[in-house]
């Protein structure tokens, strides 16, 4: 990795814990520059301003989310695990997902009050990452005959997604750390609805 490289990967990591402590409104990118131990100038340099450092940390959450995060659930279903095995390995990889992205999250999420585009950007990235990811849990669901006949699988996945749209309420606007336990306890009453046995 060039010096540069590693100078701007340090920069939006002083910005993600600063936009996380006090909001991004509040934060300068003077104070950015100090927790970087880098000029104010080196910033504008690299992102022209505060509103492109916070471009360049938002592109680095939707580039994680569609390479390393979705990768390791392609992982998951690849495993050829049962239904609920798969579930279950599906929802503890988004939680550990959250926890870890949880000060990124916060900062896109408050800021969505200042530019709705990230909000749709967010909806984008679910939709055409999970969705198809979603589908294929529900094949191996149907494929052992697990669902009941009055199953619609929408439904199922609309209400997955609000699950992940709660786990991600909790940790960026609550500042709490996400129960898997109760989590999973959550999964299980909703497949109690969906399943025929």
């Amino acid at each position: 990795m060039k010096k540069s490289d590693q100078t701007k990967d340090l920069i939006i990591t002083s910005a993600i814990q600063a936009f996380y402590e006090n909001g991004y409104q509040i934060t300068s990118t003077k104070s950015i520059s100090q927790a970087a131990g880098v000029s104010e100038a080196l910033i504008f340099k690299y992102f022209k301003s505060k509103a492109g450092l916070l471009d360049a940390v938002i592109n680095q959450v939707a580039l994680m989310f569609k390479e390393s995060s979705f990768s390791s659930i392609q992982a998951i279903l690849d495993e050829n695990l049962s239904f609920e095995d798969t579930l279950t390995a599906f929802v503890d990889n988004r939680i550990a997902f959250i926890e870890s992205n949880k000060h990124v999250l916060s900062i896109i999420i408050h800021h969505t009050q200042y530019d709705s585009s990230l909000l749709e950007g967010i909806e984008a990235i679910i939709r055409n990452n999970v969705n198809p990811s979603l589908l294929k849990l529900i094949e191996i669901g149907i494929n052992e005959d697990y669902f009941s006949s009055t199953f619609d699988p929408l439904i199922f996945i609309e209400a997955f997604k609000s699950l992940l749209y709660s786990m991600i309420f909790i940790v960026a606007i609550l500042k709490k750390d996400l129960d898997p336990k109760a989590i999973q306890g959550q999964v299980s009453t909703l497949l109690k609805g969906v399943h025929h046995g």
